[in-house]
């Protein structure tokens, strides 16, 4: 079996090499288009969408269970795209980052990393199973409780299974002498600790990864989804629904839908470098660390294309909140127009009133009473005569004045 397994990836290592001989020369202009020029820009588009996507997702009308978990979605994703930079884009832009910072900052930031991927994967079937409660238990009133559980459950898992991923990565320095000018140059390197190097280590995170990251979420994700598919349309069909419930159900469909989609497809790409290291290292001649050193030139392409696929996927889901979900584009733009878009504080729902004193003054009247005045600017989002009862209207004490402004003189 092992023979066979062996002889199998010498074949595609073989033939890969035939077909992309040409690419061998090309490889670090391929490397800087792929990882240095586009991962690094979609990537930083995808953190300025996922940022507008928190920001929307957390206005007063978005609060439900659905657009929490694509909230924490949203952050997770953010967190994945700026590692992302950080090892693959940037490294392939700046020699000063690759040669004196990447090195010291990278076993931290690829713990990081892999708590944002490993959270988005979590995230996105957290939502699916949120999605899949809604749809076949529609009385179910613990939505709340639920959706906490999931998110509890993403968080810890996603944070304790990569713990040892901190650990893996170290760095050291390197003192270069030039032989021309004699100038000495420190740069630093990274270095494989010893619990990467470890087979029984490798072996257990390979499989695990394999079967909690990749496989086992994309067939849980495909199976859910049919099942959500197929009861809206026996619940349309035997449960008649009013036409807004049917829409914002379908909508959410959709979304989730396209979200799956696109998820399975650009995951998918990663699974073959991972599978390649899982069947080389594991059943192959080589053992570990070695067994992954020299990838054929086929998996090493497609590990770049990987890298690529993970940022286009984090960086997505605003665009398919913005053609889908109809509520997403009414907060995003009452959002966008909102006077308070740069501040800091949250904007206000939009049938909130606003009220503001402007001035308080003490003034004599005509007859020696002491009358106070307060002047209060209210937002027309909501009718000025509603604030006050009908008898008040005629009351000499009281004006009205159609410019949204309240003047009340009370006398004391």
């Amino acid at each position: 079996m092992m023979e066979n397994v062996t002889d199998i990836w010498s074949t595609i290592a073989t033939e890969s090499s035939e077909i992309l001989e040409s690419y061998e020369e090309k490889y670090p202009e391929f490397k800087y288009w792929v990882e240095g020029v586009l991962l690094t820009g979609i990537s930083g588009l995808g953190i300025s969408a996922n940022s507008l996507s928190v920001a929307v997702l957390s206005r007063s009308e978005m609060k439900s269970p659905f657009s929490q978990m694509l909230k924490i979605l949203a952050a997770y994703d953010i967190l994945y795209l700026v590692s992302s930079i950080l090892i693959f884009g940037i490294p392939e832009l700046s020699i000063f980052y690759r040669e004196k910072i990447a090195a010291r900052i990278l076993p931290f930031v690829f713990g990081m990393g892999h708590i944002g991927r490993v959270g988005s994967v979590l995230l996105t079937l957290s939502v699916t199973i949120e999605r899949y409660v809604a749809v076949t238990r529609p009385l179910y009133t613990e939505k709340e409780k639920l959706k906490n559980t999931l998110l509890l459950i993403s968080a810890l898992f996603s944070v304790l299974y990569n713990i040892p991923r901190f650990f893996e990565l170290g760095y050291d320095r390197m003192t270069i002498i030039d032989s021309e000018t004699n100038e000495t140059q420190v740069i630093f390197h990274t270095v494989v600790k010893e619990i990467r190097q470890s087979t029984v280590y490798l072996t257990i995170h390979f499989w695990s990864k394999l079967v909690f990251v990749e496989l086992g979420p994309y067939i849980l994700l495909a199976t859910l989804n049919i099942i959500i598919i197929v009861r809206l349309r026996q619940s349309a069909k035997h449960q008649p629904r009013s036409t807004q419930a049917s829409m914002k159900e379908m909508q959410m469909m959709h979304i989730l839908l396209l979200i799956v989609i696109m998820f399975i497809i650009c995951q998918s790409i990663k699974i073959i470098p991972d599978l390649y290291e899982v069947v080389q290292c594991s059943l192959g001649d080589l053992r570990i660390p070695h067994c992954w050193e020299n990838p054929p030139k086929a998996v090493y392409i497609l590990s770049m294309l990987s890298h690529l696929a993970l940022s286009i996927n984090s960086s997505a889901n605003f665009f398919v909140y913005v053609a889908w979900g109809s509520k997403f584009r009414n907060a995003l733009k009452r959002l966008i127009t909102s006077k308070r878009f740069f501040s800091s504080r949250s904007p206000d729902h939009p049938d909130q009133m606003e009220m503001k004193m402007l001035s308080h003054t003490m003034a004599l009247s005509s007859n020696g009473t002491t009358r106070r005045s307060c002047q209060l600017t209210v937002t027309h989002k909501i009718s000025t005569t509603s604030l006050i009862p009908p008898s008040a209207t005629n009351s000499p004490n009281l004006r009205i004045h159609q410019t949204d402004t309240i003047r009340y003189a009370a006398s004391n």
